[in-house]
């Protein structure tokens, strides 16, 4: 299972791929879900953009290797990509939101 590192906002290891194991603040809980959702066999944590103040949300949008979601927190948004099986990314995407609220 992938753990954090030293420093908040940071996992390492297990379903975590990608070039870096970075996360915005609002992402931390809805990656801790993944990580903890044995339907969730990888996760990759892609761009993190500044883009000014607004509000907490979540999208989800269905892709060919599961869900893609842009999270964004009070200044920041991050795509985050969550490798499920089709039929299974409902449930997930269920889950992902009831830990990001």
């Amino acid at each position: 299972m992938a753990k954090r590192r030293g420093k908040k906002g940071h996992f390492d290891g297990g379903k975590m791929t990608g070039s870096h194991g970075s996360s915005i603040d609002a992402a931390d809980p809805v990656i801790r879900q993944a990580l903890r959702d044995e339907r969730v066999t990888n996760i990759t944590a892609s761009i993190i953009k500044c883009i000014g103040n607004g509000k907490k949300r979540i999208k989800f949008k269905d892709v060919d290797a599961g869900l893609r979601a842009m999270i964004r927190g009070g200044t920041h948004i991050q795509e985050v990509f969550f490798h499920c099986a089709a039929a299974d990314r409902d449930g997930v995407r269920a889950a992902l939101l009831a830990a990001f609220n």
